[in-house]
């Protein structure tokens, strides 16, 4: 059984430091990284990447929190934030966009809104 980690008010299911992942994570429930991923991962909520994550792949959830280490692209459907501390190799595609102080960023940035579906 996997400890839940709180932050706030929502609980996260943890990827414990020293621990090395390697193929695709698809989640529902919020998640927070701090071990090595090696792969994409794909998410409908919450993903916080801690400052002992370290990840190669590209990322795509509700929102995305950096604290650590990612080389891919990131993709937040509503935010991503970079946190001090964080590096980034990569591009960044999401509606709101927060930096840091003491971020590393090496990529582009686009900000547009989620295109609204279209009705049939």
């Amino acid at each position: 059984m996997i400890k839940k980690e709180k932050r706030g008010k929502s609980e996260y299911t943890p990827f414990q430091a020293g621990s090395y992942f390697r193929g695709i994570l698809d989640f529902t429930e919020p998640a927070i990284v701090h071990g090595r991923f090696d792969g994409d991962i794909t998410g409908k909520s919450h993903i916080i990447l801690s400052e002992s994550a370290q990840i190669e792949g590209n990322i795509e959830a509700e929102e995305i929190t950096v604290l650590g280490k990612i080389t891919g692209n990131l993709t937040g459907r509503s935010r991503v934030e970079l946190k001090n501390g964080a590096q980034v190799y990569g591009n960044i595609r999401t509606p709101k966009f927060e930096v840091e102080d003491g971020v590393l960023f090496d990529g582009q940035c686009e900000m547009k809104q989620a295109e609204p579906a279209t009705k049939k």
